[in-house]
């Protein structure tokens, strides 16, 4: 598991041994682990994702977290409303 400052650190060391590398987070990219956290409570409060709309709110393009629940919540079947 690796969560680094730099983005990209994640591919760098993905391409230098030979495991399985888990992204935590790098640089300006995604926050996957929030993403699925995020993911994970939605699904216990509402039961599903799938068929749910969900507003994102905020300053999208800066926020790694909201770049990776659009990808993953889109993924698992909800519609992504965007609002800047």
């Amino acid at each position: 598991v690796i969560r680094h400052a730099s983005s990209g650190a994640v591919q760098l060391i993905a391409g230098k041994v030979d495991c399985p590398v888990l992204n935590a987070g790098d640089g300006q990219h995604e926050h996957p682990t929030q993403g699925l956290l995020d993911a994970l409570t939605i699904r216990r409060h509402k039961g599903r994702l799938s068929g749910l709309t969900v507003a994102i709110c905020g300053d999208v393009l800066h926020s790694r977290v909201a770049r990776s629940n659009v990808g993953l919540l889109q993924l698992l079947g909800a519609t992504l409303e965007e609002d800047e």
